[in-house]
């Protein structure tokens, strides 16, 4: 069987951060970081294993 099957995502505030300690961890780009239906952050990293990592911030302003 080929493809993916699942993904881990991991939730962060600051997308661009956690994707660049992935990457020094030994992960390998897939994207970087860039807008996704006008409200998240999300990039895609794969594991030393091959498995897919997505980053996502809510990009949106939050209002109190």
């Amino acid at each position: 069987m080929q493809g993916q099957r699942a993904a881990v995502i991991l939730w962060t505030d600051d997308t661009p951060a956690a994707y660049a300690q992935l990457l020094e961890l030994g992960a390998t780009a897939v994207k970087a970081p860039e807008p996704w239906l006008g409200r998240l952050l999300i990039a895609w990293a794969a594991d030393p294993d091959g498995h897919l990592v997505q980053v996502v911030q809510d990009a949106e302003p939050r209002t109190t």
